[in-house]
């Protein structure tokens, strides 16, 4: 069928409007890159309890991976040791807008309308306008549901959940005196990462006609129809990335304590990619349009080994019943060494093909600063801020085949605020809240220079043993909703993160 060059720019430029892709929590559905390790684990399960609210506190073991310099304020010897059970739940609701230019489009991408047999013209096997079997009494489109809250469960189209148990932390310090000075030298394991990110969408299309920021077709000439392949996309990662400390904390009178602390990062995930072609769409003009299936799928599987080395800045003024804390985490470098095995398949057979390459990630400077405040002696509120500047980062990629477009991470500045009170004297109460801007902007979001917000309570116990021990219990539910806004849809995506942790720390 042939149709005028100007009523394709007139389809053309409704489609731009009215059109718009689909994408769930890192866009349309990003290549594989450095998911999973924006926002790190736990390192103390009072911390944790307390809302990660720990920069200015010392004297203390779960002060490790926060602030070398609270380290300086221990007086004996200590080994501590901790473990989590994670669970993670992803979901996601795509509601889409039936439109004056493609009323029924919508019902094929929302679901409502399954393409079958009907589609094809018996006799030629050619695929046939919406807009002739729409007349048919086969033709069922099923009813949405209503009623029901955008971000809930009930209405997700699809749910994913992973859980996992990890040894979470072993930590130890080692006070002793040099030169009239009180130095404390730490050391520990750290499992900085629990690695379990998780995309997918269910209508990837390509070209992404209504979306400058991803593909769009070059130039339509007259006689074409406006073709759009609609794949399933899913990628996923898993595993651990483990730190190693060691760390040197000095008390350099009553009030002031510095220290210094060198980090090792290393591990790997299994990272998984596909991209299966699930049919295409020939638009002609309004209401004209048809829909076939096809086959082209793409596999990528592999894993990446990540490492890094840092240095930690520490700081801390104790006044009597106030303190203060800083700690800057120096610029570094993150690399990711990557092998993978992609397999195409479509009607003609697989091709298969293992390439690897190297990844690089120039973290910036990291500032953590705090207080506390001790009203009186049963009492703590604490409070911290983390600011990283990661629209500075620089990324490096080897290849860029299952991806043109990169999408840049944002800064973050993340609030956290704690209370800890004594029940007794061997027991204590912890509460924590904490406000997390993400890394990524969705799409169709109204400021690009800022990322949704995902909120964490935290809560748990402290318990003393005579004066050999403590047992320490948390549990933090963290939850992140946000939505992708198109004129033609919106993604109602939720991701929730469960942690229950517990350890032990032992002093002689």
């Amino acid at each position: 069928m042939c149709v005028s060059v100007h009523k394709i720019k007139k389809i053309v430029a409704c489609l731009v409007v009215l059109f718009i892709g689909t994408s769930f929590s890192q866009h349309r559905g990003d290549r594989l890159a450095f998911q999973g390790i924006a926002n790190s684990d736990n390192a103390s399960v009072k911390a944790l309890a307390m809302g990660n609210a720990y920069t200015s506190m010392s004297g203390d073991l779960s002060c490790f991976h926060f602030n070398p310099a609270g380290l300086a304020a221990i007086d004996r010897f200590a080994v501590s040791v901790s473990g989590s059970h994670f669970n993670k739940k992803w979901h996601e609701n795509q509601e889409y807008r039936p439109n004056r230019f493609f009323i029924t489009l919508p019902f094929y991408l929302e679901g409502l309308y399954v393409p079958g047999e009907l589609n094809y013209d018996p006799e030629t096997g050619e695929p046939r306008w919406d807009n002739e079997i729409a007349q048919d009494s086969a033709y069922i489109v099923n009813l949405p549901k209503l009623g029901l809250d955008s971000f809930s469960e009930d209405a997700a189209d699809w749910i994913n959940e992973q859980q996992k148990n990890v040894l979470n932390t072993v930590k130890v310090a080692f006070p002793f005196q040099f030169l009239s000075k009180q130095f404390v030298v730490g050391a520990g394991y750290r499992n900085r990462y629990n690695v379990l990110d998780y995309d997918r969408n269910d209508t990837y299309l390509h070209p992404h006609i209504g979306y400058t920021g991803y593909d769009m077709p070059l130039r339509i000439v007259e006689g074409d129809t406006i073709n759009i392949d609609w794949y399933r996309f899913a990628r996923q990662r898993t595993g651990n990335l483990h730190q190693g400390r060691v760390a040197l904390g000095l008390q350099v009178d009553k009030k002031l304590n510095l220290g210094l602390a060198l980090n090792v990062l290393s591990g790997t995930t299994k990272d998984e990619y596909s991209l299966d072609k699930y049919g295409y769409f020939e638009l002609i003009d309004q209401n004209v349009f048809r829909f076939g299936f096809d086959s082209l799928d793409t596999r990528i599987s592999g894993e990446s080994a990540f490492s890094s080395m840092s240095l930690d800045l520490g700081f801390n003024y104790n006044f009597e019943r106030f303190a203060l804390g800083i700690n800057v985490t120096l610029p570094h470098t993150l690399t990711r060494e990557w092998e993978y095995t992609r397999l195409i398949a479509d009607t003609t057979g697989i091709q298969e093909k293992t390439f690897n390459g190297t990844d690089t990630f120039d973290q910036p400077f990291i500032l953590n600063a705090g207080f506390h405040v001790r009203p009186f002696d049963q009492l703590v509120f604490s409070f911290d801020y983390s600011g990283i500047n990661y629209s500075q980062s620089e990324f490096s990629f080897d290849d860029t085949a299952t991806d043109t477009t990169h999408n840049k991470w944002v800064d973050q500045n993340i609030l956290k605020a704690g209370m800890e009170y004594k029940i007794a004297s061997f027991l204590s109460l912890m509460v924590g809240y904490q406000y997390a801007p993400q890394i990524f902007v969705p799409d169709g979001a109204a400021f690009n220079a800022r990322g949704p917000v995902a909120v964490s309570y935290s809560g748990g116990l402290s318990i003393r043993l005579f004066q050999f021990g403590r047992i320490d219990l948390a549990y933090e539910r963290q939850r992140l909703e946000y939505y992708d806004q198109y004129i033609s849809n919106t993604n109602y995506n939720v991701i929730r993160h469960d942690n229950l942790s517990a350890g032990y720390t032992h002093y002689f």
